[in-house]
């Protein structure tokens, strides 16, 4: 009886295991070196999840949110609403602690796989910024400002990406 309840996580039958899907649309080798580039990070370069995750650990720098909120097009309230980071903690900041790295970092991440859903910043930008049904009529952005909620915004871009009617 406790065998029905077992996982099988074996790739897919001809399926080699360098040659599975990854988590984002175009891949982790793809997906990080963006998002890091979108804050402010080094063109091209090696963004491993382990280098993400010390760079997380390490705190984030101030110029981080701001680029991101440039990349983004949206005001410094709207971002800090999202990231949960006060305004006033904003001012003082240089250096993020790194769970507000890691929220900033989730925010970046929803944004640059809606750059690879879209395919254009632009198109992100609209999508991200206007109410969706799937998400009770609220924004992508605004849902962003949990992790459940970025999850929920990954699933729809998923959706959008296959085709799934949403």
């Amino acid at each position: 009886m406790a065998d029905k309840f077992k996982y099988d996580f074996s790739p897919a039958p001809g399926l080699k295991v360098a040659e599975a899907p990854l988590a984002s649309p175009g891949g982790w080798e793809s997906h990080w070196p963006a998002v890091l580039r979108k804050m402010g990070g080094p063109e091209g370069g090696e963004a491993s999840f382990l280098k993400v995750r010390a760079a997380v650990n390490a705190g984030l720098e101030r110029a981080a949110f701001d680029d991101l909120k440039e990349s983004y097009g949206v005001t410094t309230e709207t971002l800090a609403r999202v990231t949960r980071i006060p305004l006033r903690t904003l001012s003082r900041r240089d250096r993020f602690k790194p769970e507000e790295s890691e929220r900033i970092l989730r925010v970046a991440s929803v944004f640059q796989s809606a750059v690879e859903c879209l395919e254009s910043d632009e198109a992100a930008r609209r999508w991200l910024t206007s109410p969706k049904i799937a998400l009770a009529g609220l924004t992508p952005l605004d849902c962003c400002d949990t992790e459940a909620g970025a999850r929920e915004v990954e699933q729809l871009l998923l959706r959008l990406e296959y085709g799934v009617f949403s």
